[in-house]
């Protein structure tokens, strides 16, 4: 599906879109069927990739028929997947596959039927188009939406086009956000959760009135493939201050998103917002300070149980063992959490979560939860053997936030402290 000789490369018409959508369904089909031998199998191989989550033979075995097919419909394409490395470096206006060869990687393990399988063709920096793949449910979802062109199908049957009357119905969202943050509790529809990002967009492009609220981060292998069958429906993908969401294979990360018929968003994120607690969407991001990072602490002071002085910061950031997340929104820090690595002859290297807060204006919202997995996910990139943290066993917002980031149970034990005047203490002086 190469473009013709005589054609601009770049031009988005020289590649029939509607021989490639016939080779995208074949490879997507048979994506799935590689993820249905793993399931049949007693035993599935699981690993996890540093700073992310788990990672299945099942991912790699339908990234792998993948790769191979979409890369023989346009030889001269890149390729972006979560699950592999990038064929040749990204360059702007090429055309790039983005692929997640399983989305909703936990929901397969867990043994829900909320997975899928998402691909998306980026030209000129531009999705034109994508294609889901169920599994379990043994369906397949094209949209085209390049131009003016607003076409999607359902196992090779087109989908009507969404009814643009303004009306919401109901609004999907994900199951962290249902059974930890009780985001129904605070929306005026009737709301309910699913597992993947491909599902809950195919979803909102072919479900009543319905309208997805993703409110954390995601990546745009995540969405590109159900956003090309959304907009080929009619739909839209529009972030929270009202402008529509751009994906390109040059931005990975994806913020906070409504995903519907166009007129059913602008009021959405609005009524969403004045609901007694708001939508409380994640327009957070966190970030790991550095050595360099002094003034940005010291800037965080109202966060600490005391202001942080300028020799204690030096120290804790120039050991290397010794690490500081921030939460912002915008410029602002909203929440932190500190963690100090711990060695023993006797044991593997622990991670300590010394410290967590939150600005009280920002709690509730999921922010520190984010930065205790944040810390949990550096651990284990830094080889730790797990993480550990004390807290009062009353203190049950401290208690929710650790057994929501994937804690145990508490152990019965007794923390003793030696404490002596800090005046004697100089953190200029290093230890002998």
């Amino acid at each position: 599906m190469s473009p013709t000789d005589d054609t601009p490369s770049n031009d988005t018409q020289v590649y029939d879109l509607d021989a490639i959508r016939i080779g995208v369904e074949q490879a997507v089909e048979e994506a799935c069927e590689a993820i249905r031998v793993v399931l049949r199998q007693q035993t599935v191989k699981v690993g996890h990739k540093p700073g992310e989550g788990p990672v299945t033979e099942a991912d790699y075995a339908a990234d792998d028929v993948l790769r191979k097919h979409l890369m023989a419909l346009i030889p001269e394409a890149h390729w972006l997947s979560e699950e592999s490395d990038s064929i040749a470096p990204l360059i702007h206006g090429e055309p790039t596959w983005v692929v997640d060869p399983l989305d909703g990687t936990r929901e397969f393990l867990r043994g829900l039927p909320e997975f899928g399988v998402s691909v998306g063709l980026f030209i000129e920096d531009t999705l034109v188009l994508g294609c889901v793949g169920l599994p379990i449910q043994r369906e397949v979802y094209l949209g085209i939406c390049d131009g003016d062109r607003r076409e999607a199908w359902k196992d090779g049957e087109p989908l009507p086009h969404l009814p643009d009357d303004g009306i919401v119905g109901r609004v999907v969202v994900s199951r962290h956000d249902f059974e930890w943050r009780r985001i129904q509790l605070h929306l005026p529809w009737d709301t309910y959760p699913l597992g993947s990002a491909v599902l809950k967009l195919v979803h909102a492009a072919t479900e009543d009135r319905t309208v997805y609220f993703s409110t954390g981060p995601r990546s745009v292998w995540d969405v590109a493939g159900g956003a090309a069958v959304l907009q080929g429906v009619g739909g839209l993908l529009m972030m929270f201050d009202g402008k529509p969401l751009v994906l390109s294979p040059q931005e990975v990360s994806v913020p906070p998103y409504a995903a519907g018929a166009p007129r059913r968003l602008p009021d959405a994120p609005q009524r969403a917002r004045r609901t007694p607690r708001g939508l409380a969407v994640a327009e957070y991001r966190v970030e790991r300070l550095g050595p360099d990072d002094e003034s940005r602490v010291l800037a965080a002071a109202e966060l600490f149980d005391e202001p942080p002085t300028e020799a204690y910061t030096r120290r804790f950031l120039s050991e290397p063992t010794n690490h500081l997340l921030v939460a912002y929104e915008g410029d602002e820090p909203v929440g932190f959490v500190s963690g100090i690595e711990v060695a023993h002859p006797d044991k593997p290297v622990e991670m300590l979560l010394y410290e967590l807060g939150v600005r009280e204006a920002s709690q509730r919202r999921g922010i520190g939860r984010a930065l205790v997995e944040a810390l949990r996910d550096l651990a284990r990139e830094r080889g730790c053997a797990g993480m550990w943290v004390l807290t009062d066993d009353d203190n049950e917002a401290a208690l929710r936030t650790y057994r929501g980031a994937g804690a145990g149970a508490p152990s019965a034990q007794v923390m003793l402290e030696w404490v002596w005047g800090t005046s004697e203490l100089d953190p200029s002086v290093e230890p002998a």
